[in-house]
């Protein structure tokens, strides 16, 4: 690398450390001042800051956490010595709690899904645990604490990074998006009413009620409410609203947490935080799910309306108990009804042709008996107009009883009278074809793609002496006789029409031994091959001598 190039990244990395350990000191400095007991925080914002920007902007920014502790534990003189343990401590709590998400190098998704909110509540419960033990023993052996107290420290270190880690982590990733919310006036008003009722809660609670715990379930109702509605940006702010005034009421000895300053008052304070931010992330998590759901399913409805319309089916519904059949608008216009109606199976029994009746009947019986796994019959259905027209029913239970009789039917319907008049023509062809090549003095046969012969007239049969022509048809392949060399089933594959000339007697039938022939004398042939598709996706060829 060149002297004085710079790196692509290079000023963008440092601006993301410079705003880490800015956020860092800023939110550590405010949760020291504002903390009941020295070095004791209910929460521990930079647990959640520093997860947060590893997750976003890669491991790369952890020098913003050791600059960030830095500043604080000079504006607090903590010792040099305890700072930088802790710093190691603090960037390796944020390193291990992304890869417990496994976005240690890319961006995170650990709110997407309510899998994913799982796994990050069990992170943020696992991640500050080794800082939590190491830190309070190491403030064990230089003497800043007494042994007997280090338990204690120890759960209270972990449980504000905890909730550092839960509140803060998804407040940095999802409002760093581009967030969206529309805020009507009712939604103003529930805004309105919810800092308020915190306020009274947490500040006031002691005047309201004499047991000012049973308050608490007022915000965490209303932060519910607020994820439901706006989802993940209403559930982190929630959050937040509450941790800034239950940390105020904390602080000055008020409200529901305040009143005395042990260590069950801060475990309280602490659980009812996270059962507080847990429920509102795993409400607003479930709301996306349930958005994403909806509209995958009017997705699917959605292809499924443009595939029918684009194959003609109509769709309907029969209520079993009721005996009525709702039709869509394409089942209607197949009827030739002005608009979709609901129709009595019984009427819909009567347009069916007299010739079908007893079949569609007996169809639908078993199929309700379980003796067809599905309904699928051809039949002719009388319009409006008195027309008949052939259709294709096919439908299948929806719903079972609970004793294993069927409540809804749903199905499809397609007019194929076209179809049914082009297989009538296509008959009438085959028919007619088959009469001419019986009747030709050509001799005519069909092989398929195999060489299998499919079709002979009884003109080849005489040409060929042919003793026994039903043996011969089982037998014979046309690619695997001598004289059809190898050459010419490639041609006839690449779609050649040719012409070829030989003599063909005993020896040439003894040759392949397919059939037995009459033959006395050897003859001249003329033969012409060419390729035949009497279906699509059906190849045959056609030999005539």
């Amino acid at each position: 690398m060149k002297p004085g190039k710079k790196i692509p990244g290079d000023s963008y990395s440092v601006r993301r450390i410079t705003e880490l350990a800015f956020l860092y000191f800023l939110f550590g400095y405010l949760s020291l001042a504002f903390s009941s007991q020295p070095g004791i925080t209910p929460v521990w914002p930079p647990s959640g800051i520093a997860l947060a920007y590893v997750l976003l902007f890669g491991w790369r920014v952890w020098p913003g956490i050791v600059l960030g502790l830095a500043l604080l534990g000079y504006t607090q003189n903590f010792s040099p010595y305890g700072v930088a343990f802790i710093s190691v401590l603090n960037t390796l709590e944020a390193l291990f709690g992304s890869w417990l998400l496994g976005r240690l190098k890319t961006k995170s998704d650990c709110l997407s899904s309510v899998v994913n909110v799982r796994r990050f509540i069990i992170t943020s419960l696992f991640a500050p645990m080794p800082t939590a033990i190491v830190g309070s023993t190491f403030l064990g052996f230089v003497g800043l604490r007494s042994w007997s107290l280090i338990p204690e420290a120890a759960v209270l270190w972990w449980l504000g990074n905890m909730i550092g880690i839960l509140v803060f982590v998804p407040i940095f990733l999802i409002w760093s998006r581009k967030v969206s919310v529309r805020i009507r006036i009712e939604e103003s008003i529930i805004f309105f009413i919810f800092l308020l009722m915190n306020l009274f809660v947490f500040v006031y609670g002691t005047h309201i009620a004499d047991q000012a715990t049973i308050l608490i379930y007022i915000p965490l109702t209303i932060s519910i409410w607020l994820a439901i509605r706006w989802r993940l940006p209403g559930a982190t702010f929630a959050n937040g609203v509450v941790v800034v005034f239950a940390a105020y009421a904390s602080y000055s000895g008020t409200g529901p947490f305040g009143m005395e300053e042990s260590f069950f008052a801060i475990f309280m304070h602490v659980s009812f935080l996270a059962v507080l931010s847990s429920s509102t992330l795993i409400a607003a998590v479930l709301m996306n799910e349930n958005d994403r759901h909806r509209k995958a399913l009017q997705e699917r409805e959605e292809r499924l309306r443009l595939a029918l319309e684009g194959a003609s089916m109509g769709s309907w519904d029969l209520s079993v108990p009721d005996g009525i059949i709702r039709i869509d608008k394409i089942a209607a216009d197949i009827i030739e009804l002005e608009n979709p109606e609901d129709i009595p199976f019984e009427d819909f029994v009567g347009r069916v042709h007299p010739d079908e009746r007893e079949k569609v009947l007996r169809a639908f019986d078993s199929h309700q008996k379980k003796e067809l796994p599905e309904l699928d019959v051809e039949l002719r259905l009388r319009t409006e107009t008195g027309r008949w027209k052939w259709v294709l029913d096919k439908g299948k239970v929806f719903e079972w009883d609970g004793e294993g009789r069927p409540l809804r039917i749903v199905g499809t319907l397609q007019d194929i009278s076209r179809h049914k008049e082009l297989l009538h023509r296509l008959n009438e062809s085959e028919n007619l074809a088959r009469a001419l090549f019986d009747k030709s003095p050509i001799g005519i046969e069909i092989v398929n793609a195999e060489g299998n012969v499919t079709y002979a007239n009884d003109a080849i049969v005489n040409i060929f002496k042919v003793r026994n022509k039903e043996s011969a048809l089982k037998n014979y392949n046309l690619f695997k006789d001598p004289s059809f060399t190898a050459e010419n089933v490639e041609r006839l594959r690449a779609g050649e029409t040719f012409t070829l000339s030989f003599w063909y007697g005993r020896k040439s039938v003894g040759a392949h031994n397919m059939f037995q022939s009459d033959l006395e004398k050897a003859r001249f042939l003329k033969a012409v091959y060419t390729p035949l598709q009497l279906k699509k996706g059906e190849e045959r060829f056609l030999a005539m001598f």
